[in-house]
């Protein structure tokens, strides 16, 4: 009996082994999935810096944002008593080529940077001044400002839109055409807006590349109306998104609690198709972040609900310092496909959400919690923590693959992202603290433009030797006269065999390098990159239908 019974105990302990083995081969497989922070900059002054938003240049990367500094890094602000846009030009490799500020004796804040191309550029945000940059008529308060710039940043038009009251928040892209599409907020009643139904309305409008409104639409009722993103259909027309507080005027539809998450789809003649509200008995409303999908639409949102169309809420019902991010996704008709709610106790919200190369999506947002969803956030034993930047990658139906704070002691708060692969984006935001968690940059001062980029496929340091034999890799990374590529190790091909391959370099742009100096040698390929300007270059072997490639840094 005891030798059965010992027979049975060493049966039960290996499959307890086995089970523990197989979790910890799943929990470190997620974990290899999440991007690390491969380059960092800190641009400011030692004042307060805001960087709100991100695109490449023909250089490198144009951020934007808004300023209240007049020194360190920033030159001719026009009243530091006052926010400034503040406009950076930096290489690949984050260095400053030029910086401007825009904006005049009062306030300016900063929404979006939109490329048209390597030579145009638009500057949307907000202003309160009508001098110096501010040349256009201002009605007034705030008004929205575009600002038209070149690739030097060289202003080619500026123009105000609004009425004599407060325009506040707004989301700008570009349209099919090239025009501007802009869905904002407004509490006015004259100048530029059509009409006028209540407290504050969605006001929607199109701007051509001269700078004149070529139409506009409001949605609103007697209350408040606040707008969250909007998106051109693939049937010509639009999809907004937004929240309104109650079912009456132009808003009808089966509202839930205390603010809903509006949607309004518009035919190409800008006509109401359908409407729907969504939430439940407490404040929900969307937020910046809204894709088309081959069956459907998928919108970011804010809820303090935990009923109605809401299940999955991980805070205080009704609590607004407590709110999750809400991913809903619905059909072309506006029917609820499928809804997850993404947080801890604490408060999240979400600046947007991006679809991915295997469709996923990517949301950007920001957090104070530690528990929950939220697993990593840096600052939970800081007095002074306030947030972190929260990523979080989900699959089609909504499932977390993984989540990833990026943030140090202070607080971080990021608006929007340069998507520029699975694994690969940039993202601007603000750090006040420096050196501590991720924030490992020389900082200025108050707050900081911090600018960070994550790549998966580029872990690597300074000293790397390569390690696997199953792909080519580039090392040392990053480089200054030559980099030395590893060959892969691919089953019926010998060495010689797979140097008679040429092996292509492509510039951040990816345009390709012709006539690099190539050396090859006994199982490795050598760039001398000598002559190359210093940057971001990616490189790529074709052998037998199957793609290796990767990225490298070039620093002299």
């Amino acid at each position: 009996m005891r030798s059965a019974f010992w027979f049975i105990m060493v049966i039960v302990m290996k499959k307890l082994i086995l089970l523990i083995v197989v979790a910890i081969s799943i929990i470190l497989s997620a974990y290899s999935q999440i991007p690390d922070v491969v380059r960092q900059n800190c641009y400011g002054g030692s004042n307060q810096d805001n960087g709100m938003d991100i695109v490449e240049s023909e250089t490198g990367y144009f951020i934007f944002g808004y300023t209240y500094s007049n020194d360190g890094d920033i030159s001719n602000h026009w009243n530091t008593a006052y926010h400034d846009w503040w406009v950076v030009s930096v290489d690949t490799l984050g260095n400053i080529l030029w910086e401007r500020n825009y904006g005049g004796t009062f306030t300016e804040k900063a929404n979006q940077i939109l490329r048209k191309s390597q030579d145009e550029y638009y500057l949307y945000g907000r202003t309160g001044s009508n001098d110096h940059d501010v040349q256009s008529y201002h009605y007034g308060n705030y008004d929205y400002w575009i600002v038209k710039i070149d690739g030097l940043g060289e202003i080619i038009w500026e123009k105000c839109f609004g009425g004599s009251s407060k325009e506040n928040g707004g989301k700008a892209k570009l349209a099919k055409d090239g025009d501007i599409l802009v869905i904002a907020n407004t509490f006015s009643s004259d100048g530029d807006l059509s009409v006028h139904y209540g407290s504050t309305d969605i006001w929607f409008f199109k701007v051509n590349d001269e700078g004149d409104i070529v139409w506009d639409v409001v949605l609103g009722n007697i209350y408040g109306n606040d707008e969250g993103d909007v998106i051109e259909t693939e049937d010509g027309g639009y999809l907004i998104t937004g929240s309104t507080d109650i079912s009456e005027g132009m808003s009808q539809c089966d509202f839930h609690g205390v603010a809903d998450v509006w949607v309004v789809k518009l035919d190409s003649l800008r006509n109401i198709e359908w409407q729907n509200c969504y939430g439940g008995s407490d404040v929900d409303f969307a937020t910046s972040g809204l894709i088309e999908l081959n069956d459907g639409y998928l919108l970011t949102s804010f809820t303090t609900s935990n009923d109605g169309d809401i299940t999955g809420y991980h805070g205080i019902p009704g609590d607004i310092n407590s709110g999750d991010i809400w991913i809903v996704k619905i059909d072309k008709n506006g029917n609820l496909l499928w809804q997850k709610c993404f947080g801890g106790s604490g408060f999240e919200n979400a600046w947007s959400i991006e679809k991915t190369e295997n469709n996923g999506f990517l949301i950007l947002g920001s957090t104070n919690s530690y528990n929950g969803d939220v697993n990593t956030i840096h600052c939970q034993q800081s007095p002074y923590c306030n947030s972190d930047v929260w990523i979080v990658k989900i699959d089609s139906v909504g499932t977390i693959e993984w989540e990833q704070c990026y943030g140090g002691n202070g607080e971080e708060v990021a608006s929007n992202a340069l998507i520029k692969g699975e694994y690969n984006f940039v993202i601007p935001t603000r750090s006040d603290l420096s050196n501590t968690g991720d924030v490992q940059c020389s900082h200025h001062g108050n707050d900081d433009y911090w600018v960070f980029e994550i790549d998966l496929e580029d872990t690597t340091g300074i000293f790397e030797t390569p390690t696997s034999q199953d792909k080519i890799k580039g090392y040392p990374n990053p480089a200054r006269d030559y980099v030395m590529f590893t060959l892969p190790n691919i089953q019926g091909l010998t060495s010689s065999q797979i140097l008679n391959q040429v092996i292509t370099i492509f510039d951040f742009h990816g345009r390709k390098i012709n006539n690099p100096v190539i050396y090859y040698m006994e199982n490795k390929i050598v760039w001398d990159c000598r002559e190359v300007q210093n940057g971001i270059y990616f490189y790529r072997l074709e052998i037998e239908g199957q793609s290796y490639g990767g990225k490298i840094v070039v620093q002299n």
